[in-house]
């Protein structure tokens, strides 16, 4: 089922959701969908942690020994960055027409951003995993 919001933004910033909605290949409401759902997901795992963190401290020292034990499966079930659906598509998108037919200048250019923009999120990922680890 879905539902129907009304926002109020500037101008500016129903451009700046334009842009990069035309940039991406996908519809405004995709785009905000995607903001809205990656935002959440973001704000649930961030009180996750810090949940974590507060069952942590209460934790007595002679039992900290047992509840490291846990850390790893903590670690493996974290969330991690990752592309949007959106954008996973599109560089699948690139990928194969790099593959079948090549890419324009602008396209190689675009997929160059992706692969920069994988590289973040992976030491984003890093950095998280070593903090809490």
């Amino acid at each position: 089922m879905k539902s129907e919001i009304v926002v109020d933004v500037s101008e500016e910033l129903l451009r700046a959701v334009d842009d990069w909605a035309n940039y991406l290949s996908v519809s405004r409401e995709e785009l905000v969908v995607d903001a809205l759902e990656s935002y959440l997901r973001r704000k649930s795992e961030a009180k996750v942690i810090a949940e974590t963190r507060e069952i942590y401290a209460t934790i007595a020292p002679e039992d900290r020994a047992t509840a490291e034990a846990y850390i790893p499966l903590i670690d493996e079930s974290l969330p991690a960055f990752w592309a949007s659906a959106a954008m996973q598509d599109r560089v699948e998108y690139l990928l194969g027409k790099q593959r079948d037919i090549g890419l324009t200048k602008e396209e190689e250019q675009e997929l160059d951003l992706y692969e920069e923009v994988d590289d973040y999120f992976s030491f984003a990922n890093r950095t998280v995993r070593d903090r809490l680890g």
